[in-house]
């Protein structure tokens, strides 16, 4: 169907954009999937371009620049507030709820211990999310939507190894995220292609955890 892709997520919104859903999508899709940023550093300037040109054509639209204000959206990692980043709070990013460790819980891989990129450390993020709370609304839609699907990321793959939204945008940008609306939407971005990227796998896959 024109404007889908695989799986049924599009982007939507009340007024035209410059490019087919279809071609947005492919964006976001392609920005990091083409291959690890950690193997493939040439790659991340053009993985930048493809997320900031869907985020400025997006700009076009009648849209918020803070997405997360929308319905369907739950919180993105922040650097200026309390979850996510500092202080160490066992707090969710995205339903600022507490966190009972007992809970299955999506727990970044650098969230204690950072990572160094082109010989600068950024610090842990000190990201955790509970299982169902990383979630996604417009200007996404899919056709999965209706079965639970789509635009959450699999509350399932808590096993799974998992790099939230911040640890992948500051990678490809070589530095810490800003209080800024810019940085913010890219987080969404990134988000969403978290997202779709989980969703290729099959539901027992899902379930079954990744083989350590």
């Amino acid at each position: 169907m024109p404007g889908l892709s695989p799986r049924g997520i599009r982007l939507t919104s009340s007024s035209s954009l410059g490019f087919s859903n279809a071609t947005m999508v492919g964006l976001i899709r392609i920005s990091f999937s083409s291959g690890s940023f950690w193997t493939f550093p040439s790659l991340t300037i053009l993985h930048l371009l493809f997320l900031s040109l869907c985020s400025i054509s997006l700009l076009s639209s009648d849209l918020p620049k803070d997405w997360t204000l929308l319905p369907g959206w739950t919180q993105v990692p922040s650097s200026v507030v309390r979850s996510g980043y500092e202080p160490r709070w066992s707090i969710c990013v995205g339903c600022r709820g507490s966190l009972d460790p007992s809970d299955p819980i999506h727990v970044c891989l650098f969230s204690r211990s950072g990572f160094t990129i082109n010989g600068l450390h950024l610090r842990g993020c000190q990201v955790q999310y509970h299982a169902a709370c990383i979630a996604v609304g417009p200007p996404f839609r899919s056709r999965l939507d209706r079965l639970g699907k789509g635009l959450v990321y699999p509350p399932t793959m808590t096993l799974f190894p998992f790099i939230c939204e911040s640890c992948t945008v500051r990678g490809v940008l070589g530095r810490e995220i800003g209080p800024t609306w810019q940085d913010r939407q890219l987080l969404c971005l990134e988000r969403m292609r978290m997202i779709d990227a989980a969703h290729a796998w099959a539901p027992s896959s899902m379930a079954g955890g990744y083989p350590r």
